[in-house]
């Protein structure tokens, strides 16, 4: 493995000087022989224990049957440091929350404004350019959504639209209105050539149905000829139409006690009316046909796609955005409070994307890393500490065979020496 190529060199040739040592012991021994044997064994066993240490993180090398890696038995817990150094270390919410507490937008925009080389309009309109360019490019990548968006407020409009026919009926004032407008075409009405007609046909039809007898018959007829004209039903009807009209009108004026009492009643009667549960089933029922009955979807598709044309080729869309950006320059250059809101609301902007963003990216991290075997798990983990590990197994075989040195020295002269002197003693 060329991760390991130095390490692994040691570990090799630690075990070739370690057989030749073995051969030249048994050849030739000697007390410098010795010394070389217990040199070559100490750096081969220091060489081969790292090895097999930093083997049994990631895998089984020597197959061995009740072994299982560390970094398989230990994955769960592995993930969740992961989890958290990602977390904390790669997106760090707390640290980035501060940066964005220092930034002020509007400073930055006067910065790059004032060092551009370009005309004041140039600048505006290259700005206005820009806005026009990122709202066209998100309703073209975001059509689909836009228009299901747009699509679902509208069923979502007639499926809770009778409790909002009667929330605009009660706060906004609609009783009152259409209380006034009936009483309006009441008054209308009342004066009519047709209801006129029907009132001297009602009054003439009850005249003649009562009951009389001949006297009273003939004294009837001759009160209705126009000799006599006591009875004149035109004008019992316009009378009476000129009673009923100023009876409406009274109710109709606000100054008048009769007419509170009148709303009064007539407000507490459509509350009842709209209460009623058959109504409100009513209600849902229409408004969910006409949504149905409307192409909702087509007329949605088709405002969006002639949204994205008039984005495409009307030229008054930089006018009127070059005019807006003059606007705000005139109305935040001396007004300090509205320049702090304006870097307050880029600021959560920037956070809420900020917040949103690491988050997708945390949560597509973690995912991907969740979808691991154990082998990719194993070898981008190795892949980004193989050096230190390395380390680790060179620094084995020093110690290895430094540790042989030292354990040579202390049997040749301290316990050898103490154990003969024992024993002679």
């Amino acid at each position: 493995m060329k991760r390991y190529r130095v390490a692994n060199y040691i570990l090799f040739f630690s075990f070739i000087v370690l057989l030749m040592a073995v051969a030249g012991l048994y050849a030739a021994p000697s007390k410098e022989m010795k010394l070389f044997y217990f040199f070559a064994q100490s750096c081969f066993i220091g060489s081969f224990a790292d090895w097999f240490a930093v083997e049994s993180l990631f895998r089984n090398r020597l197959h061995l049957p009740f072994f299982r890696p560390v970094m398989e038995v230990n994955r769960e817990r592995i993930m969740e440091t992961f989890r958290h150094t990602v977390k904390d270390t790669l997106l760090p919410q707390d640290k980035m929350l501060s940066w964005v507490k220092e930034i002020s937008l509007l400073s930055l925009f006067r910065q790059w404004y004032a060092s551009s080389g370009l005309s004041d309009e140039k600048k505006k309109q290259l700005i206005a350019g820009k806005i026009k360019e990122i709202i066209g490019t998100f309703v073209a990548t975001h059509e689909e959504e836009i228009v299901q968006e747009i699509t679902e407020k509208g069923r979502q409009l007639a499926i809770y639209g009778a409790g909002e026919v009667k929330a605009l009926v009660f706060h906004g004032n609609y009783q009152e209105k259409i209380f006034h407008i009936i009483l309006e075409e009441g008054k209308k009405k009342i004066l009519s050539h047709q209801v006129h007609d029907a009132l001297v046909n009602r009054l003439e039809r009850m005249g003649e149905e009562q009951d009389r007898g001949i006297c009273g018959r003939l004294l009837y007829w001759l009160a209705k000829t126009d000799w006599l004209n006591v009875i004149n039903y035109d004008d019992m009807a316009t009378a009476i139409q000129d009673v009923a009209w100023k009876r409406l009108d009274a109710w109709d004026d606000e100054d008048t006690p009769f007419h509170q009492v009148v709303l009064a009643e007539w407000n507490q009667l459509v509350q009842d009316f709209l209460h009623e549960e058959d109504v409100q089933k009513a209600l849902g029922h229409f408004l969910m046909n006409v949504y149905e009955s409307c192409p909702t979807e087509e007329k949605a598709r088709e405002i969006v796609s002639r949204w994205k044309e008039t984005l495409r080729e009307d030229a008054t869309w930089e006018y009127h955005i070059c005019a807006w950006i003059h606007r705000w320059q005139k109305k935040i250059e001396n007004d300090e409070i509205l320049e702090n809101r304006i870097d307050e609301v880029g600021r959560h902007f920037i956070h809420s994307v900020w917040h949103t963003v690491s988050g997708e990216m945390y949560a597509g991290i973690y995912r991907r890393m969740e979808t691991l075997s154990a082998e990719e798990l194993n070898e981008f983990i190795e892949s980004r500490v193989h050096k230190e590990l390395e380390g680790i197994r060179i620094n084995g075989a020093v110690v290895g065979a430094a540790a042989g040195l030292f354990l040579y020295g202390v049997i040749e002269y301290f316990y050898i020496p103490i154990v003969l002197h024992l024993i002679t003693n």
